[in-house]
């Protein structure tokens, strides 16, 4: 892999004296003009390479540039090609007027190949890395730091003038003359204050020609720029990343961009998890001998490995090696005392009760006993039907019915959850989190979480409605309190119900909202007054409050939230109306202790730093794992989303059944193409689905299962969340700002990005994002996440794993999965279906002519020729010769 070579760094030139001219720089420039060449980072030996120079004669100006109308003053930027020498182009910097470049007419489109000999040296030898970037004073820039790059006035100035769009595109001459095979190509456009759609297009629409050439293509991001005060980025080029980092830290980043991760065994991969997490442990048990404060010496961890590497597995197998060692050893009084109670209790926590068992059952195998928190149902208690509406209240009925409940000594809910109280291992659910989390830090205990931590780390209440019905209740709560301390309490909860609905029913935009006072006293038993003073007033179903609004009251008047922000959305109603949308949003107070291990293969570091508040410590083993079944994106006409019809969907779900070469096929969708795709399909295609699933639905994420049934599976479709999705995302990151941007403002439009196919070559994908770049980011986490842990269900990297097929048009291309060739996996229709049928009914027959195919079907020859035409450029039939007739062609492995 090719690599930059420090030493061939301009010498001096980090150190030189930007203005070793003079203040106003050299006489040939303009003050002004110099000033934005130093700005862009340019050292005066830099500068004087570039022949810069300031053209003060308007006519002059206007010859250099064919006759374009500008006037000077301007700063001209000459040209240099592949070999070192200046074509007679250049172009004029204007700093007056709406036009900020103007380039010679009619001359077209020319690369800007900076002075230094790294350059000429890179784009004149095969193999050679080199970077392109828009603009020339970002080309020098990057030289100047040693890395050869080539500049573009634009991300479309590559390409020759078309006559019109359906002819190909083509290299500009300058750039079709290089060698581009083998050659790896980092593609890097400006980081903007939007994301741009057209610099996306034309980056990716050269890396595909590029890549066509043999050049080994990549796009790199390059990282957003400081906020300003509308808390947007600025924009950040290649120069202002240099200037504001170091010439030293952009050839860093550059390195990082041509790093391969090194392939890994499976075996050695397991054994570094396993060795990370004992020697945390181990560490833990050493440092309590001179640190008493547990959590302060305790590192949050984060493991992203990919799904089917043993994240849950090695979590238990490193608790149960210390633990084993410690008994091992002899204890002195100080462990006796202090650290026995630390190291026998650990808990994790997973997205559901399925989950818990699965967790149980892995354990087992390994010869460990963990026992699952139990799940609330009428086997579990006799009081079910109480638990639920007490729960649909807001409240908790462990606090409501469990103290003077009849059946509590042979309630088999309070023996379970002792049972989990009391284990070494516990498992429970992220539910559960919310409840219990606070208990099991004042316990020092081990805290592992599994998925999803983001939720867990900032659960959230939403609230739209009910918050007066809670005051009503809080008042007779009061009415009803004999203790002087409770009264004031619920007059307190009152208040805080009553400010809160405030909020909700007049903001006119959104909003951070003051947090309520924290109490003196919180009654022992504020649940169950709050629920007997329902049941007093006997307030009907209709007007029950909801429990989210129950819930975050009664957060707000104990000091359990962290943050309270109102979101306000205008939606189109009928006719010119407008409908004004406000929900109450606030984060529970839930502090995540610093000792926790956090196991997710989707998960952002940097997003979990940001809610924390705290950096976290990546454990994630270094390299890449053989994939032993691949990942197969299929790009569809029309994306699948939840809005779209079944009946528009089936014939694409049709043909890819009908191509698989799999027996027994998994399908992952949306919820109610989950229900209907299976009773509209046709035998043989509806026998093949053996398991049939929707995303979020449990089995999206976590579950084993699919690769225990299944030969293959089907994603199909794009999880997109809306707006207030997008908006509570960036809510519990505190992103307030991006949070209260309308969906008008985010600016959701057609984009598009750069995958490679199964053949190696690259395709250009058209697809929908945001243009914020807050909102894009927690779209892309939300959608991608939710893909990428369907897609983790195959468990692609384990040899007994299944094939995974995914139809979407998000861009997944930074997860390494390749895309279907153009045409492959084309929708079937019922005609072709019929056509098909006849010429493969009870195994390969030979070939058929049309006419016999017309004749049983009874329609004509010319639909026949039709569809068979369409199923021939579908690779699924073939002929023999021109009239020897049709036959089947089975799908390919």
């Amino acid at each position: 892999m090719p690599v930059i070579d420090l030493e061939d760094i301009i010498p001096g030139s980090v150190a030189e004296n930007l203005h070793s001219a003079s203040p106003a720089g050299p006489k040939w420039l303009d003050p002004s003009h110099y000033r934005k060449l130093t700005g862009s980072g340019l050292i005066l030996d830099t500068i004087k390479r570039s022949r810069a120079y300031t053209e003060r004669s308007t006519g002059r100006l206007r010859v250099l540039l064919n006759g374009i109308q500008a006037v000077a003053p301007a700063l001209i930027l000459p040209f240099f090609g592949r070999d070192g020498k200046r074509p007679g182009y250049s172009v004029a910097r204007m700093f007056r007027g709406p036009v900020k470049y103007w380039m010679p007419k009619g001359v077209g489109n020319q690369g800007y190949f900076p002075p230094f000999p790294c350059v000429r040296e890179a784009v004149n030898n095969p193999g050679r890395m080199v970077v392109i970037t828009e603009g020339v004073l970002k080309a020098l820039a990057s030289c100047q730091a040693g890395v050869p790059c080539i500049g573009l006035m634009g991300m479309w100035n590559w390409s020759v003038k078309r006559k019109d769009d359906s002819e190909p595109r083509q290299l500009i001459p300058d750039l079709d003359g290089i060698d581009w095979e083998g050659r790896v190509v980092l593609i890097i456009p400006d980081s903007d204050p939007l994301r741009n759609p057209s610099v996306h297009h034309g980056a990716v629409e050269l890396a595909r020609l590029l890549t066509e050439r043999g050049a080994d293509v990549r796009l790199p991001r390059l990282p957003l720029g400081p906020r300003d005060e509308h808390g947007r980025p600025v924009k950040q080029a290649v120069d202002d990343y240099i200037v504001r980092y170091g010439e030293e830290a952009w050839v860093a980043w550059v390195q990082e961009q041509l790093a391969e991760k090194p392939m890994r065994d499976l075996e050695d991969y397991r054994a570094e998890m396993l060795k990370v997490r004992i020697d945390n442990r181990t560490k833990i048990r050493a440092t309590l001998q001179d640190v008493i404060d547990y959590p302060a010496m305790c590192e949050t961890l984060l493991d992203y490995g990919p799904t089917g590497v043993g994240k849950s597995y090695h979590d238990i197998a490193a608790i149960n090696e210390v633990q084993e060692q410690s008994m091992r050893k002899p204890v002195t009084l100080y462990e006796a005392v202090h650290i026995r109670p630390f190291t026998p209790r650990s808990t994790t926590y997973v997205p559901t009760h399925r989950d818990c068992e699965q967790v149980v059952r892995e354990a087992a195998k390994q010869g460990l006993e963990v026992v699952a928190y139990p799940k609330l149902t009428q086997e579990t208690c006799e009081r079910y039907e109480e638990a639920t509406a007490v729960m649909g209240r807001g409240l908790a009925f462990q606090f409501v019915l469990c103290p003077d409940c009849p059946y509590r000594e042979d309630c088999q809910y309070r023996l379970q959850r002792e049972a989990a109280d009391n284990a070494p291992h516990a498992v429970a659910t992220q539910a559960r989190s919310i409840h219990t989390l606070g208990q099991e830090r004042r316990k020092a205990n081990l805290i592992i979480l599994h998925e999803a931590p983001l939720e867990v780390i900032r659960p959230t209440v939403i609230v739209t409605q009910g918050l007066l019905v809670v005051e009503l209740i809080a008042r007779q709560a009061g009415n009803n309190a004999k203790d002087a301390r409770d009264r004031g309490f619920y007059r307190h909860m009152g208040r805080v119900a009553k400010e809160l609905d405030g909020w909700l029913n007049s903001a006119d935009h959104p909003d951070v909202v003051p947090l309520p006072e924290a109490p003196a006293h919180v009654p022992a038993k504020a649940h169950k007054d709050l629920n007997d003073a329902i049941l007093a007033l006997g307030i009907g179903i209709g007007k029950t409050p909801t429990a989210q609004a129950m819930q975050l009251v009664l957060a707000g008047a104990t000091g359990g939230l962290k943050l309270v922000g109102v979101s306000v959305d205008q939606r189109p109603a009928k006719g010119n109306a407008v409908n004004i949308i406000r929900k109450l949003e606030g984060v529970v107070n839930l502090d995540l202790p610093p000792g926790c291990w956090l196991n997710d293969a989707t998960a952002d570091r940097t997003e979990i730093e940001e809610a924390l508040g705290r950096p976290v410590k990546d454990i994630t083993p270094s390299g890449r794992l053989f994939r032993h079944h691949p990942v197969l994106q299929i790009i569809p006409r029309y994306d699948v989303t939840k809005a779209r019809k079944a009946s528009e969907v089936l014939s694409l779900l049709r043909g890819l059944l009908h191509d698989l070469p799999h027996s027994r096929i998994g399908l992952l969708t949306h919820k109610r193409l989950a229900k209907e795709l299976p009773l509209l399909l046709e035998s043989p295609y509806r026998e093949r689905l053996v398991m049939v699933e929707y995303f979020g639905g449990g089995m999206s994420r976590g579950s084993n299962e699919w690769i225990g049934r299944c030969d293959a599976l089907i994603v199909l479709g794009t999880p997109r969340v809306g707006a207030d999705a997008i908006r509570l995302h960036l809510f519990r990151l505190e992103k307030i700002k991006a949070a209260g941007r309308t969906r008008e403002e985010a600016g959701w439009e057609w984009d598009y990005w750069s995958g490679v196919t199964e053949s190696g070559q690259r395709r250009t994908v058209k697809c929908k994002h945001y243009a914020d770049h807050d909102w894009h980011a927690a779209y892309c986490s939300l959608v991608r996440s939710e893909l990428r842990q369907a897609i983790g269900r195959g468990r692609g990297i384990l040899p007994d794993g299944i094939p995974v097929y995914v139809v979407t048009n998000e861009d997944l291309s930074g997860c390494g999965y390749r895309l279907a060739e153009e045409g492959r996996f084309a929708p079937l229709t019922e005609a072709q279906v019929r056509v098909l049928d006849c010429l493969w009914r009870d195994g390969l027959r030979a070939a058929v002519k049309s006419a016999d195919v017309a004749r049983i079907l009874g329609v004509s020859s010319r639909l026949v020729r039709k569809l068979l035409a369409e199923l021939e450029s579908a690779r699924r039939v073939g002929r023999v010769g021109e009239k020897g007739g049709w036959f089947y062609v089975p799908p390919r492995g």
